[in-house]
Order: C-alpha cells, then sequence, then structure tokens
C-alpha cells in the first residue's frame, strides 16, 4: 500500500511508538548430543546450530529447521555405527545447540570458554535455513588449513556422487563458530542458495513457518553435516595436522559433478588406514540415497545422551527412513 502512494507521489508521513524495556536476565542451556569416538574420543567433531528464534514468527526457518537437520545427522550417524559397528566414529561426534544466539551469541560464546581447551578438529554450522541444495550454487563456506580441507573436499565428492549438488567456498566464517575459526579449526558453514532468496524473505517475520520446509531439505541438510562429520570423525590425520592458527587461502574448487548413481554400489576409497579406506562409503551411501527418496515424517524421542538440559525445542521435525531400514525407534 505505501508503495503505490509512493508511486502516486504522495507523500508519506510515519509515526513509530516503541515502548522497549528491560526484562533483566534470565538462565537459559545449550543442548548437547553426543557419539562417543571409538578410538580417540578426547578429540571431538562439532555440528550444531542456534535453538532459539526471533519473536515475531515460529523460528523454523531461524533456526529450527537446522536444529532438526544437525539432530537428524548425529542420530543417522548413531544407527550407522550400530548397524555397521566398522562405521562407529573413531572420534567423538558432538551436536550442540546453542542458546542466545539472537542477543548476541551468548550460548557460543559461554560454550567456547567452557571447552576451548578441547581438541576439537572440526565445527560446523547450519544457520541460513535448512534448504535442499537445487545446484552447485549451494556452498559450504570453509575457514581452515589445507589438511582440514582435504577431508571436506572429500566428503563433498562423495555427496556429489549420490547426487547431493554443493560447492566449497574459502571464506571467512561468521555465526556461533566463528571463535573456533579464529583459533585455527576447520570450520564449515552451509549455505543452499549464494542468492539466500528463500530464506531472506521469510527471516525475522511472520512467516517464518515449518511449511517453509520439506522433509526432504531437512534430510538433505542432515545428509550433508553427517558425511562431513564422519570423515572428520574418521580421518587418519594428526590434531596437530587439522589445527592451524593461520588461516591459508585456496583457490575456489567447485565439487564433482555427480557421478551414475550405479556408483553408490561401488566402495570410494583407497587403501585400509588411508581417508579414503576410513570412509567406505558402501554403507553410509545407502543412507545418504535413502536421504533422497521415499520421505516420511515422524516424531522422535532422543536417543543421544544430553549433557545439559533446554528450555528451548526444536520447531521443526526431520524425517528419517532409518526407523524402516533399521527397525527401531530412535
Amino acid at each position: 500500500m505505501l508503495g503505490r502512494w509512493a508511486k502516486r507521489g504522495k507523500k508519506i508521513t510515519i509515526k513509530l511508538n516503541f515502548e522497549s524495556r528491560k526484562n533483566g536476565t534470565v538462565i537459559s542451556r545449550n543442548t548437547i548430543l553426543e557419539l562417543k569416538g571409538a578410538t580417540k574420543p578426547d578429540e571431538i567433531v562439532l555440528i550444531g546450530g542456534h535453538s532459539d528464534s526471533w519473536d515475531v514468527g515460529l523460528g523454523a526457518i531461524d533456526n529450527g529447521g537446522g536444529v532438526a537437520a544437525v539432530r537428524s545427522a548425529i542420530i543417522s550417524l548413531a544407527e550407522l555405527a550400530r548397524k555397521y559397528p566398522s562405521m562407529a566414529p573413531k572420534r567423538t561426534i558432538r551436536a550442540v545447540f546453542w542458546t542466545a544466539e539472537e542477543q548476541g551469541y551468548f550460548g557460543s560464546d559461554q560454550y567456547f570458554k567452557d571447552h576451548k581447551d578441547e581438541k576439537i578438529v572440526f565445527a560446523g554450522e547450519t544457520d541460513i535455513g535448512a534448504f535442499k541444495p537445487k545446484s552447485y550454487n549451494a556452498i559450504l563456506q570453509y575457514t581452515g588449513n589445507k589438511v582440514g580441507r582435504s577431508i571436506l573436499d572429500l566428503a563433498t565428492r562423495n555427496l556429489n556422487a549420490v547426487g547431493i549438488p554443493l560447492s566449497i567456498s574459502d571464506s571467512k566464517i561468521g555465526g556461533d563458530i566463528q571463535l573456533f575459526s579464529k583459533h585455527g579449526v576447520p570450520c564449515a558453514y552451509y549455505i543452499s542458495d549464494q542468492t539466500n532468496e528463500r530464506y531472506f524473505p521469510l527471516h525475522h517475520t511472520r512467516g517464518d513457518y515449518p511449511s517453509a520446509f520439506t522433509p526432504e531439505d531437512i534430510d538433505a541438510v542432515a545428509a550433508i553435516y553427517a558425511a562431513a562429520a564422519f570423515h572428520y570423525a574418521q580421518t587418519d590425520h594428526k590434531f596437530e595436522e587439522l589445527i592451524d592458527d593461520t588461516v591459508t587461502d585456496h583457490s575456489s574448487s567447485e565439487g564433482d559433478t555427480p557421478d551414475e548413481l550405479d556408483e553408490l554400489e561401488q566402495d570410494r576409497g583407497g587403501e585400509e588406514g588411508s581417508d579414503e579406506g576410513a570412509a567406505k562409503m558402501r554403507p553410509i551411501a545407502t543412507i545418504f540415497k535413502k536421504f533422497k527418496t521415499n520421505h516420511s515424517s515422524s516424531s522422535s524421542s532422543s536417543s543421544s545422551s544430553s549433557s545439559s538440559s533446554s528450555s528451548s525445542s526444536s520447531s521443526s521435525s526431520s524425517s528419517s527412513n532409518l526407523r524402516r531400514d533399521f527397525g527401531r525407534r530412535f
């Protein structure tokens, strides 16, 4: 309406009345789900997103969908380890849902202070809408050294091979993982579309509803973070090789063009003991294929151990075909 008036040359006067107030401080908590590593439990692969939201909407895009995807990723990896014991992660995989991001990263700042002395080998976050990638315009922003980049490259190529288009872009990372990035931890931040045309029209608005997502969206983002976490958890590179206080610039490279889906039946890897060998793809590729087809939504109870409680609940529920495959509820 205001736009039409402006086009007609009408003078528009807008008066705003704000009645802001300070309500004081309250206690809120980060929520942690953890899959303990089999051989290097003291080394941590971290994935997460913030659990709070802006007040006017339901918080599905920002950031309930991200929470649902990360939760689905770690639960799927736990089920993978149960069905294929040889695929149990060497390192601990930890999903953290940070509180009070909208007020100024209070949850992630406190988490970093409490855990900065841990051996964190990777940190990944989703907070720009958990939409499935439609093309190679979908990226993982990466900050870190070349060794860490090579692991993410491998994860991305394996995702490309099962039909998930994704590229890597070397760039500075903000958000809840920025403190880890500044301290040399390899970090990745998922952006489904560099134009953000699906995200910002609904961001911090009354239109931020779960209906913005499909189950396929949540499953695809879960697959991306499951793949990244799995590859960092299984790498034979030492902790000291992965962490570097000097962030190195790399030439930008896209992920491979997707191969034929019959490559799902091939092991993607080299000799035992190499990164590729540690990331044999037959079982996990089957899961990624399930992320792409025959989606069915349902709610599930958490099966991972939580080290802290939260007053926030996920506003979006992720579907999972793993229940049908594994014959049990999470």
